[in-house]
């Protein structure tokens, strides 16, 4: 038992009335006023230390924090009962989990928005991701690397691209690589500039931006929300620990909607040089523009990285482009990739090394 020394001037009869009520109100339960102190019961009252009515005092109070534990937590013992799904995990071996947040960064021209596209094709479909194999000698030579658990309802909102002109320029191509159900699977909201993580300065309350994203996310229920590029989704300083509060909204439509949520958002412009004016090279998850608290959000940070030729390719349209892994909250770190993106066709192959 918790005693603090404040002092009420209610009466012992309204003090039972509020007992009463409190029984009843879970989150009231340790705020309950008893005599003269201010009491939590977070231990069951003994009977050989109170009398009758103050023993029942005390163990009506207890049983109203036990029912407020019951009914706003998980006990270990609950936890353990629970028949989990044994496959938890969206992209595997164990990279997104169902309900997780994946971070993808690169810079302008890299080709973020399309490889997220075809990402969002592959949970779609349950194909691959990027279709990488296993070119190891073994018993998972040729498998894939980064399996999909099943068919997923894609939400993607794309800030940046034009309806008509991602439809005819990117997903009509894009659908010649996947099962037809990518067709059906994968949505983009008609009109993206009306939802944000954030409820802007003058807007209606109850009616604001971020309102209508979680109205929206309520309605159709998808499995994964894709918001590409981050930075039309806010209006926050990227650099400080303020940006946190729209990652911040980010997680509460996970945990209120049960959706994964996939955040597309450039990587630093600048390039960083030693004393001596010579170029560093950058881990992964330093090139994430802006606070670092981004990477910690995720459970996956994907890095895209555009990868210079000596020689121009056969193809005008293909680029090198060099995958890594900043974050991998519930894996060991995959190895880097390199890829063979076609921007014409939107066909993504892995290099050969």
């Amino acid at each position: 038992m918790v005693v603090s020394s404040e002092k009420s001037n209610v009466s012992e009869g309204e003090q039972m009335k509020e007992l009463a009520a409190y029984a009843g109100e879970p989150e009231l339960a340790s705020s309950i006023q008893a005599g003269n102190e201010f009491v939590e019961q977070t231990e069951p009252p003994n009977p050989y230390e109170l009398d009758a009515e103050e023993y029942r005092r005390e163990e009506a109070k207890y049983a109203a924090t036990q029912e407020g534990r019951n009914r706003r937590l998980f006990s270990t013992r609950s936890l353990l009962k629970r028949n989990w799904e044994p496959q938890s995990f969206l992209i595997g071996p164990r990279l997104l989990p169902k309900h997780g947040r994946m971070l993808i960064t690169g810079t302008t021209g890299t080709g973020k928005s399309t490889l997220t596209l075809n990402l969002a094709a592959s949970l779609a479909t349950g194909s691959p991701m990027f279709g990488i194999k296993n070119l190891h000698k073994g018993a998972e030579y040729q498998q894939p690397t980064f399996l999909i658990s099943g068919r997923s309802t894609v939400l993607y909102i794309d800030y940046e691209v034009p309806h008509n002109i991602r439809t005819l320029s990117r997903l009509a191509p894009l659908v010649e690589h996947f099962p037809d159900c990518a067709k059906d699977n994968l949505f983009f909201a008609p009109h993206p500039s009306r939802y944000r993580l954030q409820n802007e300065i003058g807007e209606q309350s109850g009616k604001g931006s971020y309102d209508a994203l979680r109205q929206l996310v309520a309605d159709v229920r998808p499995d994964v929300l894709i918001l590409d590029p981050l930075s039309s989704t806010h209006s926050l300083q990227e650099n400080g620990n303020e940006i946190k509060q729209a990652y911040n909204k980010a997680d509460k439509l996970i945990d209120e909607y049960g959706c994964a949520v996939i955040v597309v958002h450039h990587a630093s412009p600048k390039v960083p040089r030693n004393r001596n004016g010579e170029r560093v090279e950058r881990k992964p998850i330093e090139e994430i523009r802006g606070h670092s608290s981004q990477g910690d959000w995720a459970d996956c940070h994907l890095h895209l990285s555009a990868l210079r030729e000596e020689e121009e390719r056969e193809d005008p349209d293909e680029k090198l482009i060099e995958i890594s892994f900043g974050k991998h909250r519930h894996c060991r770190k995959p190895q880097k990739r390199t890829l063979v993106v076609n921007f014409r066709t939107m066909g993504v192959r892995l290099a050969q090394v």
